[in-house]
């Protein structure tokens, strides 16, 4: 536990790690409400999950003064199943889900942030991941890829896992994984059997401070912008209609001109479009899946 930072006006977020317990019946529900069917097993930590943990991130009310935090006073926002594998060194998440009434609001990006923190703080080096059709490009937009944009190293060791039977995808699940950053693993971090209440803050680290200037920066769905307001709200360009086009040294962006014999023959629907790193020096590619 620790002094609460306040995430979003007087409300301030908080993860808590456990066993079945954690969480409860609120993060039981948040977990059966992304899928029609689920194992019992999974949320219950039950036969192949017992060494997994249960991963909630809540909202509400500041802790009391004692510094415990009361679980009436908060709700749950999102919630995961985490194991760690340390032969393999992979953090894996077999579910993670935020709750239906909660979703759009950025709360799944703030809990895959947290997993990345908390994995290589462990000294993990990938985080794995059972992606639905539905959820693949939530992923992709966290930086995960399938195992056709993975490097050979990643895909080695996925293999290795599946052989071992450790791996917990369940059926029709789509594996996606990202390399975790690497950083000094301190004397007193917690093990993967760890539990208690955390405080989140923004400032916790690179990729957990983004996730929280995404969710403070979030528009309501209310209040949702149009496609053409969108560039000059948020302080982005719109390139779509720029074409192809490459850029000089001094910044200037010099157009691609394509033979035909040079141009895509087939259409491909930019949801299937993957990028993928090649090996050596060839840098990033883009391929279609499916």
């Amino acid at each position: 536990g620790g002094e609460a930072d306040s995430a979003a006006g007087e409300e301030s977020m908080y993860v808590s790690v456990g066993g079945v317990e954690n969480g409860g019946a609120s993060a039981e529900r948040v977990m059966r409400s992304a899928f029609e069917v689920l194992d019992d097993n999974c949320v219950s930590l039950k036969a192949q999950y017992a060494l997994a943990r249960r991963v909630v991130l809540w909202r509400g009310a500041p802790p009391s003064d004692s510094g415990g935090v009361d679980a009436a006073s908060c709700r749950a926002v999102a919630a995961c199943i985490a194991e760690v594998h340390e032969g393999s060194g992979v953090l894996e998440v077999p579910i993670l889900a935020a709750a239906r009434h909660e979703r759009g609001r950025g709360h799944g990006s703030v809990l895959v942030a947290l997993l990345v923190q908390m994995g290589a703080a462990l000294g993990c080096r990938l985080l794995v991941v059972s992606a639905t059709t539905e959820s693949a490009r939530f992923w992709l937009t966290m930086g995960l890829h399938t195992l056709a944009g993975c490097s050979p190293e990643i895909r080695a060791t996925l293999r290795e896992l599946a052989q071992s039977s450790q791996r917990r995808g369940f059926a029709n699940s789509i594996a996606m994984a990202m390399p975790l950053p690497r950083v000094p693993r301190r004397r007193g971090d917690a093990g993967a059997g760890g539990g208690g209440w955390l405080s989140c803050g923004a400032a916790g680290g690179g990729a957990l401070a983004a996730a929280f200037a995404r969710l403070l920066a979030r528009v309501p769905p209310e209040q949702a912008l149009a496609a053409a307001d969108a560039p000059s709200a948020l302080g982005y360009e719109d390139i779509n209609s720029a074409g192809s086009f490459k850029l000089a040294a001094d910044g200037r962006r010099v157009p691609i001109a394509y033979s035909p014999g040079e141009r895509m023959q087939i259409g491909v629907p930019y949801a299937k479009l993957q990028a993928f790193c090649t090996p050596g020096s060839r840098g990033w590619g883009v391929g279609a899946s499916g």
